[in-house]
């Protein structure tokens, strides 16, 4: 795995939370196999450090679904793509609930993560910031994966 392609990855996702549907179409229907693995990575590390941020280790059950509720009326074309119970599954699967994960399929799983990103990166969140932390994990793990 090779810096390129976390970088492309970044740049697509950065498209993406940005509104720059566009340049996120273009850049993200070229990645290759190992850009697509990247892009993956970088926007469950993103989604993950999003959530974590937002919610904190006192969560309630209560606050995520309020917070799945109005990103969903705030953000129709992003938040109503999934449902409210993926959207749900994969913020508490972010917070520890590791044993959420399997409730999905991978796709579901993409879907869900996508939408509730752009939501939670909405306001007062550094998108630089948060992708520039989410690239370097990225590229930590994707190391220690090729390593295998």
């Amino acid at each position: 795995m090779t810096s390129m392609e976390v970088t492309s990855a970044i740049a697509a996702l950065r498209a993406l939370l940005t509104e720059d549907l566009d340049t996120y179409r273009r850049l993200h229907g070229v990645l290759d196999t190992g850009q697509r693995l990247a892009f993956a990575v970088v926007l469950t590390v993103a989604f993950d450090e999003a959530a974590v941020h937002r919610f904190g280790g006192d969560h309630t059950l209560a606050g995520i679904i309020e917070f799945v509720a109005d990103a969903r009326a705030r953000y129709p074309r992003t938040g109503e793509a999934v449902p409210a119970e993926d959207a749900e599954t994969v913020i508490r699967a972010a917070l520890g609930e590791d044993d959420l994960i399997d409730r999905l399929d991978g796709h579901a799983y993409g879907a869900a993560q996508t939408a509730m990103l752009f939501a939670l990166t909405r306001g007062d969140h550094d998108i630089d910031a948060l992708l520039a932390s989410a690239g370097t994990q990225a590229e930590d793990y994707l190391k220690r994966r090729a390593g295998r």
